[in-house]
Order: structure tokens, then sequence, then C-alpha cells
């Protein structure tokens, strides 16, 4: 073999062997997975149920506080949301996502909101994870300010997640308007009210804790 065949031949060897690194590299990168997703969706059967009935009755004290005069709160934690993510939306809302993404969970720290899910779609798997840090703008105004998305350990673009909350409210019939801090967008949600209620709620406090988030307000006459 002569020499310029065989330096041909080692560079196409070292060539190929870069390509592949880069290959695997961009897999690991992709099919990473947040440990808090790891752990969550190894939460035994019988616990999530158990938790997804205490979200289940949650979400009837929230309804029942329209209906009474005084102050109330509420401390939902993660543990009940992902039950609730697991059985009863995989139960009776199996249309809430796309047949795309499954296994939704979530995270609660100080620092904000974690969802995640197992996204599918052809040759491609991955695991997309948003952070949003939720917060009380104004007496019943929510600001959601989106602190990052992930498809793995890579950023993922936000356009999609902001057109596809712009989608939601209007569907809702939910006031939303957009700003930006410290270069993170923020959604603000105005609380819809109820014209023919003869109660006003209002939502004064939102508070992230470990693990769960703490809200609080009162109800009171028109």
């Amino acid at each position: 073999m002569t020499r310029k065949k065989r330096i041909l031949l080692v560079s196409s060897l070292m060539l190929v062997a870069v390509v592949a690194l880069l290959l695997v590299g961009l897999w690991l990168v992709v099919s990473h997975e947040p440990a808090f997703y790891r752990r969550t969706l190894a939460v035994d059967a019988a616990k999530l149920a158990k938790a997804s009935d205490r979200m289940v009755r949650h979400v009837a004290a929230m309804h029942n506080i329209g209906q009474r005069s005084g102050r109330w709160e509420v401390v939902i934690t993660a543990d009940e949301l992902n039950g609730w993510l697991a059985v009863d939306r995989a139960k009776n809302h199996p249309n809430m996502l796309p047949p795309t993404m499954h296994d939704p969970r979530v995270a609660i720290d100080t620092t904000g909101i974690t969802a995640a899910c197992r996204f599918e779609h052809g040759a491609v798997t991955s695991v997309l994870s948003l952070k949003v840090k939720p917060y009380l703008s104004a007496t019943n105004v929510i600001g959601l300010r989106i602190v990052r998305g992930r498809a793995g350990a890579l950023p993922l673009p936000l356009s999609q997640v902001l057109e596809s909350l712009s989608e939601a409210a209007r569907a809702a019939d939910v006031s939303l308007q957009w700003k930006h801090t410290h270069g993170d967008p923020v959604a603000l949600f105005s609380v819809p009210v109820n014209e023919e209620s003869s109660r006003i709620v209002q939502i004064e406090t939102i508070e992230l804790r470990d693990g769960e988030i703490y809200i609080a307000g009162s109800t009171h006459r028109r």
C-alpha cells in the first residue's frame, strides 16, 4: 500500500470514529432523563392510586371554595399530582396529551415546578422537560415564568411551548398576556370570574415549597 493510500485510509478511519463518537454523544444527551423523573416512574401502583385519590379530593374541595365565604388554603404535593397524572388522568383524561407524549410527572421545589414526559416519534425517543415558576402578580393574576425547556439534556426552543399556552388560553377563554423578566417569557393569566355566582374567589398567595405548592385566598359576597 502506498503512503498516500495509507494516509487516506487512516484519515477515513479517524473521520468515521469522530462521527461515531458524535452520534453516541448526541444519543446520550437526547436520551438523558432527569433524576426526579426516574424516581417518580419507579413509585409502585398502590402508592400512586392513593395519591391520586387525595388529589381528586383536593379538586372537589377547591370547587367548594366558591360556595362559602371566608378564608381558605390548599396544599398540593408533587406526590399527589404525580398520582393523579399516572392514575386518574390516564383513566379519565387520556387525550390530555398528544399520542407522542406519555408518562408525565412533576417535581416541585422552591425554585420552580419541573414537568417532564417521555416523547416518542418514529425512531426518536427522549424525555421532554419544562421548568416554570408560578407566582402571584396581582390579586387573581397568576404569573407563569418559563425558566427553561429541555429535550434530554439539550435546550428546547420555547416558541412552540409559548404558542401552545396561548392556544390553550384561547380555547379556555382565559385572559393571557405575555411579558419578559430577565430574559425569560412570563405568561400572565387572569383567573376567570363566574358572573353567575353570588361570591367572588380571590387568590392571594402562591408559595412554592420543597415537594408542594401552597395556595391561599378568600371568598366573599359580591
